[in-house]
């Protein structure tokens, strides 16, 4: 429907949006030339049947996006759109359609529904070797003479506020 004269002024235009410019132009050509051209030839009569084809792919298109969640690169959703609030803050996981558990861990999920934060379960240890060098019976890591014996010791916390993989932050909006 966007023909190759629409591109050339409005290269930006959506494929719907370039459609609509498109179809209001026939319509417009076909108003200018008056109710009387409709019964003159077939040209005006075609192109209100393109310009109706036009309108009923275009509607069928809108219809078809609606419930659909799209990221966008802006700070507010278009018009006819809406901010899609459990998305917002988080990362989007496709449904595990087969249940497998080693996949998500929740099995098949609803569409919308949300997941806490999580790290999966793992220790963290290792065995520093401490020497006993018998000075007021204090243990010492630093003076290396006399006895030694094993400890278990902690790594201590690392780490910033959450865990994350690297990202990008998109507006993700629902059509309605």
């Amino acid at each position: 429907m966007c023909t190759r004269v629409f591109r050339q002024f409005a290269p930006r235009l959506s494929a719907a949006r370039c459609g609509m410019v498109a179809a209001m132009a026939m319509m417009s050509s076909t108003l200018a030339a008056g109710p009387a051209a409709a019964w003159q030839g077939t040209a005006p009569v075609s192109k209100t049947k393109q310009l109706q084809q036009a309108t009923a792919d275009l509607k069928a298109m809108a219809d078809s996006l609606r419930g659909a969640v799209v990221a966008f690169n802006a700070s507010m959703c278009p018009a006819g759109w809406e901010p899609y609030a459990p998305a917002q803050g988080r990362f989007i996981r496709g449904i595990n359609q087969n249940g497998d558990r080693s996949i998500d861990p929740d099995g098949v999920r609803a569409p919308g529904s949300v997941q806490a934060d999580e790290l999966k379960a793992h220790t963290h240890t290792h065995i520093q070797m401490v020497y006993d060098n018998n000075v007021d019976g204090v243990d010492s890591t630093v003076t290396h003479s006399g006895e030694h014996h094993n400890e278990q010791r902690d790594t201590g916390a690392t780490g910033g506020g959450e865990t994350r993989p690297k990202n990008v932050a998109l507006l993700y909006c629902e059509h309605r």
